[in-house]
Protein backbone atom coordinates (compact mmCIF):
# COMPACT_ATOMS: atom_id res chain seq x y z
CA UNK A 1 0.00 0.00 0.00
CA UNK A 2 1.27 3.12 -0.69
CA UNK A 3 1.20 6.82 0.75
CA UNK A 4 0.26 9.64 -1.34
CA UNK A 5 2.12 12.85 -0.47
CA UNK A 6 0.89 16.44 -1.37
CA UNK A 7 3.22 19.52 -1.88
CA UNK A 8 2.43 22.73 -2.07
CA UNK A 9 4.80 24.69 -4.21
CA UNK A 10 5.01 28.60 -2.98
CA UNK A 11 6.07 31.77 -5.11
CA UNK A 12 7.27 34.45 -3.49
CA UNK A 13 5.37 37.11 -3.55
CA UNK A 14 6.44 40.60 -4.94
CA UNK A 15 6.20 43.87 -4.82
CA UNK A 16 6.55 46.98 -6.51
CA UNK A 17 7.04 50.65 -5.20
CA UNK A 18 6.03 52.60 -8.74
CA UNK A 19 7.51 56.30 -9.35
CA UNK A 20 5.21 57.42 -11.85
CA UNK A 21 4.85 61.90 -13.16
CA UNK A 22 1.90 63.50 -12.53
CA UNK A 23 1.10 64.50 -15.89
CA UNK A 24 3.02 63.34 -19.33
CA UNK A 25 2.48 65.17 -22.61
CA UNK A 26 1.87 64.21 -25.92
CA UNK A 27 5.15 63.44 -28.36
CA UNK A 28 7.54 64.34 -25.49
CA UNK A 29 9.38 62.00 -22.91
CA UNK A 30 8.37 60.58 -19.81
CA UNK A 31 9.99 57.81 -17.17
CA UNK A 32 8.70 55.40 -14.86
CA UNK A 33 10.84 54.03 -12.06
CA UNK A 34 10.19 51.82 -9.36
CA UNK A 35 11.77 49.36 -6.63
CA UNK A 36 10.83 45.66 -6.45
CA UNK A 37 10.59 44.43 -3.49
CA UNK A 38 10.33 40.31 -2.81
CA UNK A 39 11.39 36.84 -0.67
CA UNK A 40 12.72 35.68 -3.49
CA UNK A 41 14.76 36.87 -6.75
CA UNK A 42 14.56 40.54 -7.28
CA UNK A 43 17.64 41.19 -9.81
CA UNK A 44 16.95 40.58 -13.11
CA UNK A 45 12.91 40.49 -13.23
CA UNK A 46 12.12 41.68 -16.43
CA UNK A 47 9.47 44.63 -15.92
CA UNK A 48 6.71 45.74 -18.58
CA UNK A 49 5.12 49.22 -18.34
CA UNK A 50 1.88 49.95 -20.04
CA UNK A 51 0.08 53.08 -20.58
CA UNK A 52 -3.58 52.58 -20.82
CA UNK A 53 -3.61 48.92 -22.79
CA UNK A 54 -0.34 49.66 -24.58
CA UNK A 55 2.68 48.41 -23.64
CA UNK A 56 5.42 51.47 -23.79
CA UNK A 57 8.54 49.74 -23.24
CA UNK A 58 10.19 47.15 -20.83
CA UNK A 59 13.20 46.58 -18.30
CA UNK A 60 15.15 44.63 -16.29
CA UNK A 61 15.73 45.47 -12.45
CA UNK A 62 18.78 45.95 -10.82
CA UNK A 63 21.05 44.61 -8.03
CA UNK A 64 18.71 46.13 -5.63
CA UNK A 65 15.20 45.39 -7.53
CA UNK A 66 15.32 49.40 -9.06
CA UNK A 67 14.39 49.42 -12.37
CA UNK A 68 13.65 52.50 -14.84
CA UNK A 69 12.11 52.99 -17.98
CA UNK A 70 12.39 56.01 -20.42
CA UNK A 71 9.23 56.42 -23.20
CA UNK A 72 7.90 58.44 -25.43
CA UNK A 73 4.09 59.54 -25.24
CA UNK A 74 2.27 58.91 -28.61
CA UNK A 75 1.47 62.01 -29.95
CA UNK A 76 -2.11 61.23 -30.75
CA UNK A 77 -2.23 60.42 -27.13
CA UNK A 78 -5.69 61.23 -25.45
CA UNK A 79 -5.69 63.81 -23.34
CA UNK A 80 -7.02 63.10 -19.38
CA UNK A 81 -6.63 60.73 -16.36
CA UNK A 82 -4.45 57.85 -17.66
CA UNK A 83 -3.36 54.36 -15.82
CA UNK A 84 0.66 53.87 -15.96
CA UNK A 85 1.21 50.01 -15.12
CA UNK A 86 4.26 48.12 -14.11
CA UNK A 87 3.83 44.61 -14.55
CA UNK A 88 6.82 42.09 -13.05
CA UNK A 89 6.35 38.49 -14.67
CA UNK A 90 7.08 35.40 -12.93
CA UNK A 91 10.24 34.10 -12.36
CA UNK A 92 10.34 30.36 -12.58
CA UNK A 93 13.91 29.83 -11.62
CA UNK A 94 13.68 32.17 -8.70
CA UNK A 95 10.22 30.98 -7.84
CA UNK A 96 9.18 34.67 -7.97
CA UNK A 97 5.27 34.98 -8.63
CA UNK A 98 4.33 37.81 -11.09
CA UNK A 99 2.89 41.23 -9.48
CA UNK A 100 1.71 44.72 -10.83
CA UNK A 101 1.32 48.12 -9.74
CA UNK A 102 -0.23 51.11 -10.93
CA UNK A 103 -0.15 54.96 -10.57
CA UNK A 104 -2.57 57.33 -12.33
CA UNK A 105 -1.12 60.05 -14.50
CA UNK A 106 -2.62 63.25 -16.47
CA UNK A 107 -2.40 63.21 -20.13
CA UNK A 108 -2.49 67.44 -20.94
CA UNK A 109 -1.54 69.49 -23.88
CA UNK A 110 0.02 72.93 -22.57
CA UNK A 111 -1.82 76.17 -23.90
CA UNK A 112 0.91 78.75 -24.73
CA UNK A 113 0.76 82.32 -22.78
CA UNK A 114 -0.18 85.01 -25.19
CA UNK A 115 0.13 88.13 -24.03
CA UNK A 116 -1.40 91.04 -26.33
CA UNK A 117 -0.77 94.98 -26.18
CA UNK A 118 -2.85 97.08 -28.74
CA UNK A 119 -3.83 100.61 -29.13
CA UNK A 120 -6.96 101.39 -26.86
CA UNK A 121 -8.62 103.40 -29.76
CA UNK A 122 -8.83 102.38 -33.05
CA UNK A 123 -9.56 105.02 -35.30
CA UNK A 124 -12.13 104.31 -38.18
CA UNK A 125 -12.26 105.43 -40.98
CA UNK A 126 -8.65 105.29 -42.32
CA UNK A 127 -8.14 108.64 -44.27
CA UNK A 128 -6.98 107.01 -47.41
CA UNK A 129 -7.82 106.97 -51.06
CA UNK A 130 -10.55 104.92 -50.40
CA UNK A 131 -12.39 107.02 -48.29
CA UNK A 132 -15.24 107.67 -50.81
CA UNK A 133 -16.00 104.11 -51.05
CA UNK A 134 -16.15 103.36 -47.57
CA UNK A 135 -18.56 105.86 -47.17
CA UNK A 136 -20.52 104.86 -49.96
CA UNK A 137 -20.44 100.79 -48.54
CA UNK A 138 -21.28 102.19 -45.04
CA UNK A 139 -18.54 99.87 -43.63
CA UNK A 140 -15.23 101.40 -42.46
CA UNK A 141 -12.03 100.46 -41.96
CA UNK A 142 -8.94 101.05 -39.63
CA UNK A 143 -5.73 99.52 -38.98
CA UNK A 144 -4.39 98.69 -34.83
CA UNK A 145 -0.80 97.92 -34.04
CA UNK A 146 -0.79 95.06 -31.76
CA UNK A 147 2.28 93.50 -30.36
CA UNK A 148 2.02 89.88 -29.08
CA UNK A 149 4.40 87.85 -27.19
CA UNK A 150 4.24 84.09 -27.01
CA UNK A 151 5.51 82.07 -25.14
CA UNK A 152 4.96 78.17 -23.01
CA UNK A 153 6.64 76.29 -20.15
CA UNK A 154 7.32 73.26 -22.56
CA UNK A 155 10.24 73.40 -26.45
CA UNK A 156 8.11 76.08 -28.47
CA UNK A 157 9.04 76.68 -31.96
CA UNK A 158 6.98 77.87 -34.97
CA UNK A 159 3.99 79.30 -33.98
CA UNK A 160 0.84 79.65 -36.40
CA UNK A 161 -0.78 83.27 -35.18
CA UNK A 162 -4.39 84.89 -36.34
CA UNK A 163 -5.79 88.18 -35.24
CA UNK A 164 -9.47 89.07 -35.53
CA UNK A 165 -11.74 92.01 -34.52
CA UNK A 166 -14.89 91.97 -36.99
CA UNK A 167 -14.71 90.02 -40.42
CA UNK A 168 -11.58 90.51 -41.30
CA UNK A 169 -9.01 87.98 -40.30
CA UNK A 170 -5.39 88.32 -40.53
CA UNK A 171 -2.54 85.27 -40.43
CA UNK A 172 1.13 85.36 -39.58
CA UNK A 173 3.46 82.79 -38.47
CA UNK A 174 5.31 83.48 -35.33
CA UNK A 175 9.28 82.23 -34.37
CA UNK A 176 10.22 84.25 -32.35
CA UNK A 177 9.20 85.29 -28.51
CA UNK A 178 7.98 89.14 -29.84
CA UNK A 179 6.09 90.07 -33.08
CA UNK A 180 4.24 93.24 -34.09
CA UNK A 181 1.42 92.98 -36.94
CA UNK A 182 -1.52 95.74 -38.23
CA UNK A 183 -4.85 94.67 -37.77
CA UNK A 184 -7.40 95.98 -39.70
CA UNK A 185 -10.80 96.85 -37.63
CA UNK A 186 -13.93 97.36 -39.80
CA UNK A 187 -16.92 99.32 -37.99
CA UNK A 188 -20.63 100.01 -39.67
CA UNK A 189 -20.74 103.73 -40.36
CA UNK A 190 -22.46 104.71 -37.24
CA UNK A 191 -20.17 102.46 -34.79
CA UNK A 192 -18.91 103.22 -31.37
CA UNK A 193 -18.19 102.09 -28.22
CA UNK A 194 -15.86 98.71 -27.06
CA UNK A 195 -15.09 95.79 -28.76
CA UNK A 196 -12.91 92.67 -28.25
CA UNK A 197 -9.77 92.04 -30.55
CA UNK A 198 -9.33 88.09 -30.66
CA UNK A 199 -5.51 87.04 -31.10
CA UNK A 200 -5.10 82.81 -31.27
CA UNK A 201 -1.84 81.45 -31.15
CA UNK A 202 -1.47 77.50 -32.38
CA UNK A 203 2.09 75.83 -32.03
CA UNK A 204 3.07 73.17 -34.18
CA UNK A 205 4.67 70.50 -31.51
CA UNK A 206 1.87 68.01 -30.17
CA UNK A 207 2.55 68.86 -26.72
CA UNK A 208 0.55 72.20 -27.14
CA UNK A 209 -3.07 73.46 -27.99
CA UNK A 210 -4.15 76.56 -29.48
CA UNK A 211 -4.23 79.36 -26.77
CA UNK A 212 -6.73 82.62 -27.40
CA UNK A 213 -5.98 85.98 -25.58
CA UNK A 214 -7.92 89.27 -25.84
CA UNK A 215 -7.25 92.88 -25.75
CA UNK A 216 -10.30 95.58 -25.25
CA UNK A 217 -10.24 98.01 -28.02
CA UNK A 218 -11.87 101.34 -28.17
CA UNK A 219 -13.93 102.43 -32.03
CA UNK A 220 -13.46 106.63 -31.98
CA UNK A 221 -15.98 107.05 -35.37
CA UNK A 222 -14.68 110.40 -36.71
CA UNK A 223 -17.77 109.98 -39.27
CA UNK A 224 -20.58 110.19 -36.74
CA UNK A 225 -18.81 114.02 -35.44
CA UNK A 226 -18.50 115.07 -38.74
CA UNK A 227 -22.51 114.28 -39.34
CA UNK A 228 -22.99 116.06 -36.22
CA UNK A 229 -21.41 118.99 -36.84
CA UNK A 230 -22.35 119.27 -40.68
CA UNK A 231 -26.58 118.51 -39.12
CA UNK A 232 -26.00 121.28 -36.41
CA UNK A 233 -24.27 123.46 -39.65
CA UNK A 234 -27.26 122.79 -41.07
CA UNK A 235 -29.69 123.87 -38.43
CA UNK A 236 -27.59 127.05 -37.71
CA UNK A 237 -27.91 128.28 -41.13
CA UNK A 238 -31.36 128.03 -41.07
CA UNK A 239 -31.89 129.89 -37.91
CA UNK A 240 -29.76 132.32 -39.51
CA UNK A 241 -31.73 132.84 -42.66
CA UNK A 242 -35.18 132.58 -40.50
CA UNK A 243 -34.01 135.32 -38.41
CA UNK A 244 -32.96 137.58 -40.77
CA UNK A 245 -36.06 136.91 -42.82
CA UNK A 246 -37.75 138.01 -39.89
CA UNK A 247 -35.84 141.26 -38.79
CA UNK A 248 -36.83 142.51 -42.47
CA UNK A 249 -40.08 141.61 -42.10
CA UNK A 250 -40.27 143.47 -38.61
CA UNK A 251 -38.58 146.02 -40.08
CA UNK A 252 -40.73 146.24 -43.13
CA UNK A 253 -43.58 146.59 -40.61
CA UNK A 254 -42.04 149.43 -37.73
CA UNK A 255 -41.17 151.36 -40.77
CA UNK A 256 -44.96 151.03 -42.44
CA UNK A 257 -46.19 151.95 -38.80
CA UNK A 258 -43.80 154.62 -38.23
CA UNK A 259 -45.11 156.11 -41.71
CA UNK A 260 -48.77 155.80 -40.40
CA UNK A 261 -47.87 157.33 -37.22
CA UNK A 262 -45.64 160.39 -38.51
CA UNK A 263 -45.77 160.82 -41.95
CA UNK A 264 -47.41 163.47 -41.97
CA UNK A 265 -46.87 164.65 -38.44
CA UNK A 266 -43.11 165.63 -38.82
CA UNK A 267 -43.95 167.91 -41.94
CA UNK A 268 -47.14 169.15 -40.45
CA UNK A 269 -45.07 170.11 -37.69
CA UNK A 270 -42.72 172.06 -39.54
CA UNK A 271 -44.79 173.55 -41.58
CA UNK A 272 -46.91 174.54 -39.11
CA UNK A 273 -44.59 175.24 -36.22
CA UNK A 274 -41.70 176.82 -38.02
CA UNK A 275 -40.54 179.84 -36.76
CA UNK A 276 -43.00 179.61 -33.81
CA UNK A 277 -41.55 179.96 -30.01
CA UNK A 278 -41.65 177.38 -27.59
CA UNK A 279 -43.22 178.47 -24.68
CA UNK A 280 -42.10 176.85 -21.26
CA UNK A 281 -46.27 176.00 -20.58
CA UNK A 282 -46.33 173.03 -23.60
CA UNK A 283 -47.74 174.37 -27.05
CA UNK A 284 -45.98 172.84 -29.53
CA UNK A 285 -42.71 171.93 -27.29
CA UNK A 286 -45.36 169.53 -26.08
CA UNK A 287 -47.07 168.19 -29.27
CA UNK A 288 -43.79 166.97 -30.31
CA UNK A 289 -42.36 165.51 -27.61
CA UNK A 290 -45.79 163.42 -27.90
CA UNK A 291 -45.14 162.88 -30.98
CA UNK A 292 -41.33 161.39 -30.25
CA UNK A 293 -42.21 159.49 -27.69
CA UNK A 294 -45.38 157.67 -29.27
CA UNK A 295 -42.81 156.90 -32.27
CA UNK A 296 -40.27 155.40 -29.14
CA UNK A 297 -43.24 153.04 -27.95
CA UNK A 298 -43.20 151.60 -31.06
CA UNK A 299 -40.02 150.65 -31.88
CA UNK A 300 -40.09 149.39 -27.85
CA UNK A 301 -42.53 147.24 -28.60
CA UNK A 302 -42.03 145.58 -32.20
CA UNK A 303 -37.82 145.87 -32.70
CA UNK A 304 -37.44 145.62 -28.66
CA UNK A 305 -35.12 148.91 -28.57
CA UNK A 306 -35.30 150.19 -25.43
CA UNK A 307 -34.67 154.20 -25.09
CA UNK A 308 -32.72 154.26 -21.26
CA UNK A 309 -32.37 157.17 -19.05
CA UNK A 310 -29.09 157.71 -19.86
CA UNK A 311 -29.15 157.80 -23.71
CA UNK A 312 -29.73 161.09 -25.50
CA UNK A 313 -32.50 160.80 -28.33
CA UNK A 314 -29.29 160.79 -31.22
CA UNK A 315 -27.90 157.75 -29.65
CA UNK A 316 -31.27 155.85 -29.50
CA UNK A 317 -31.48 156.84 -32.88
CA UNK A 318 -27.87 155.02 -33.77
CA UNK A 319 -29.59 152.27 -31.75
CA UNK A 320 -32.65 151.79 -33.66
CA UNK A 321 -30.55 152.70 -37.32
CA UNK A 322 -28.49 149.21 -36.18
CA UNK A 323 -31.71 147.03 -35.45
CA UNK A 324 -32.72 147.87 -38.74
CA UNK A 325 -29.72 147.71 -40.81
CA UNK A 326 -31.59 150.63 -42.99
CA UNK A 327 -31.38 154.65 -42.15
CA UNK A 328 -34.89 155.29 -40.70
CA UNK A 329 -36.09 158.44 -42.67
CA UNK A 330 -39.05 159.14 -40.88
CA UNK A 331 -37.76 158.61 -37.17
CA UNK A 332 -34.63 160.33 -38.07
CA UNK A 333 -36.42 163.68 -39.11
CA UNK A 334 -39.03 162.94 -35.78
CA UNK A 335 -35.64 162.97 -34.02
CA UNK A 336 -33.82 166.35 -34.86
CA UNK A 337 -37.43 168.00 -34.85
CA UNK A 338 -37.59 166.22 -30.81
CA UNK A 339 -33.80 167.28 -30.15
CA UNK A 340 -34.84 170.81 -30.94
CA UNK A 341 -38.00 170.69 -29.20
CA UNK A 342 -36.52 169.32 -25.84
CA UNK A 343 -32.99 170.67 -26.02
CA UNK A 344 -33.59 173.96 -28.38
CA UNK A 345 -34.01 177.58 -26.68
CA UNK A 346 -37.32 178.49 -25.59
Amino acid sequence: MSNDTVLTVRFHESVIALDAPPQIHPGLGATVAGVIGSSGLTEGREVAVLLGHEIVGTSHSGPEGDFRLDFRVAEDAVGGEALVKAVVLADDSGKSAPFESSARVEVTRVEPVVEVTASRMAVIPSLSHSLLSQVVSGQFEGLVTVSVDVYSSLPLGTVQMSAVSGERQVLWTQDDVHSEVQVPVEGHIWEMGRRLLFVTADADEPWHSPSVATAQLTIVNLFVPCVVLVFLGVILGLGVLIGRRLRTASAEAVLARLAVVDSAAPDVVVDTFAGMPFDSDGGPRLLLARLYFQAVGVLQKTLGVMLRREMTLREYLSDVRQRLGAEPQVFGKLTTIAEDAVYGAT
